[in-house]
C-alpha cells in the first residue's frame, strides 16, 4: 500500500484533515487506508516505526474501549455497536444540558458541551479537584472541564456503562422532554449484562469500573481517592487546569482556545514548554543510554527499540499521527493542539480511539527480554508513539 506525507494541502490527494494549528494530507486516491491498528501485526513486536506521520490513530474496535457484543475483552450482548456507548448522533447532550446531577461541586453546574456528540451522563454529584500545585496554580472542584467529565462517566466507578441517552436502535434510551434548557436528555441504564472476556465473569448491574482494591482493575477507577463518596481526582494528576507557559488569556498565542484561562496571567510553571512548540520537534533522546549493554539483562530487541522510540516524538492528534522535521513534517501538531479552552485535560495524553500497540511495558518483556507480543495491548491509550518510554509524554510538555 502507497503512502505519502505532504504538508502542503495537494487537490485531489485523498482524505484531507486540518486542524486549528496543523494539517496534513493523507492517503492515495483508490486505496483504502488501514491506519496504525494494521501497521503492527498481532505476531510483531511494538515497532514505533510501523506508525508514521500522517496515518489515522485508530483501532478503537479492537480495545477495551469496545464494549459491544463483538469485542474480544470486556463485552455485553446488549448491543453490537461500539460508537454507541460515547457517541450518538441524535439527541446528544447539549451544551444547555445538565451534564451531571445537581450538587454542590458538579462543573460549574454547566455541561459535557467539549464533547462531541456526547451520549453518557454520570450521576456522580460530589467532585474533588487538584487543588493549588505546587507553583501556585489552582483547580477547583467546580472547575473541572467537559472533556474530564465525559471521561469520568465511565472511570468514576458510580456510573453503570450502560447509562445512555440515546440507546441504539428505535426508541430513546433515556427520559427527554419537549423543548430546550437543562431538562433536556438525561440519561438511563438500559438494564444490560456485561462480560469479561479475560476471566470469564460476569456484570448484570450495567457494568462499572471496579472499587476492589484487591483487584488489578482498579488503576481504571480514576475517581478513586482518599474523599470517600465523591469522585476523587486529588491524587490524580491536575485535570481542567491553566497550561501555565506564560501565554494564559494571550489570543496570538493560542488562537481561539484559552481566553477564558487565567487572562492576563503571564506567569510561567512547572518548567512547562510554550504552547507553540511542535511535538514532533521535541529531542527526548538527548542524556539518555540505549545501548544494548547498558540496559543489562534486557535482550538487543528491547535495547533496539527503546533507542527507536526516544528519537522521534510522534503524538496522535486530532485523529492522525503528527511528527516533526525528523518525518518530513514541517507544520506538525503542536502542544497547543493537546489542550482545551487552555487547559489540560484527560484527552491531553489520552486519545480513547487510539489502540496504541507501539506501547508496551517493559516489565512484561519474557523471554530474555524479548519484547511482547500481546494483542491485547492497548498502550494506556496514550498519544505518544511509543507511550511513556523514557517519560516521553511528560517530557513532552514539563521541560524537565
Amino acid at each position: 500500500m502507497k503512502r505519502f506525507l505532504s504538508v502542503a494541502l495537494a487537490a485531489g490527494a485523498g482524505l484531507v484533515f486540518a486542524g486549528s494549528a496543523f494539517a496534513i494530507t493523507y492517503g492515495t486516491p483508490g486505496t483504502v487506508e488501514e491506519g496504525t491498528y494494521f501497521a503492527i501485526k498481532s505476531s510483531d513486536t511494538a515497532n514505533v516505526a510501523a506508525y508514521q506521520a500522517g496515518m489515522a490513530a485508530n483501532g478503537i474496535q479492537a480495545a477495551r474501549h469496545n464494549l459491544g457484543a463483538m469485542s474480544t475483552q470486556y463485552n455485553t450482548t446488549g448491543t453490537s455497536e461500539i460508537c454507541v456507548f460515547c457517541h450518538t448522533p441524535h439527541h446528544t447532550l447539549t451544551a444547555n444540558s445538565r451534564g451531571i446531577n445537581s450538587g454542590s461541586n458538579y462543573a460549574n453546574k454547566s455541561d459535557y458541551a467539549p464533547a462531541p456528540i456526547w451520549n453518557r451522563q454520570s450521576v456522580a454529584t460530589n467532585f474533588v479537584a487538584y487543588g493549588t500545585t505546587i507553583g501556585g496554580s489552582v483547580v477547583s472542584s467546580g472547575q473541572i472541564g467537559g472533556v474530564t467529565l465525559a471521561c469520568l462517566s465511565c472511570h468514576d466507578a458510580q456510573t453503570t456503562f450502560d447509562n445512555l441517552v440515546n440507546a441504539p436502535g428505535s426508541g430513546l434510551g433515556g427520559t427527554f422532554t419537549t423543548g430546550t434548557g437543562s431538562n433536556y436528555g438525561t440519561a438511563a441504564r438500559q438494564g444490560w449484562t456485561f462480560f469479561d472476556q479475560t476471566a470469564f465473569q460476569f456484570d448484570s448491574n450495567g457494568g462499572m469500573m471496579t472499587n476492589d482494591t484487591t483487584d488489578n482493575d482498579i488503576r481504571l477507577n480514576i475517581g478513586m481517592g482518599p474523599t470517600s463518596g465523591a469522585v476523587d481526582l486529588s491524587n490524580d494528576h491536575p485535570m481542567s487546569i491553566c497550561y501555565s507557559d506564560g501565554h494564559q488569556g494571550d489570543a496570538s498565542a493560542i488562537g481561539n482556545n484559552g481566553l477564558a484561562c487565567n487572562a492576563g496571567d503571564t506567569t510561567k510553571r512547572a518548567s512547562l514548554r510554550d504552547r507553540s512548540d511542535v511535538i514532533g520537534d521535541i529531542d527526548l533522546a538527548t542524556g539518555l543510554t540505549t545501548t544494548n549493554a547498558a540496559l543489562g539483562t534486557l535482550g538487543s530487541a528491547v535495547a533496539q527499540e527503546l533507542a527507536n522510540n526516544v528519537s522521534q516524538n510522534r503524538w496522535a492528534v486530532r485523529g492522525f499521527i503528527s511528527g516533526g522535521a525528523n518525518d518530513g513534517v514541517t507544520n506538525g501538531a503542536k502542544i497547543g493542539d493537546l489542550l482545551r479552552n487552555g487547559k489540560v485535560e484527560c484527552s491531553s495524553c489520552h486519545d480513547p480511539h487510539f489502540k496504541n500497540r507501539s506501547n508496551i511495558d517493559w516489565k512484561d518483556a519474557t523471554g530474555g527480554g524479548d519484547v511482547p507480543t500481546s494483542d491485547d495491548v492497548d498502550g494506556l491509550f496514550l498519544r505518544r508513539v511509543g507511550g511513556n518510554a523514557g517519560s516521553g509524554v511528560c517530557r513532552t510538555c514539563h521541560n524537565k
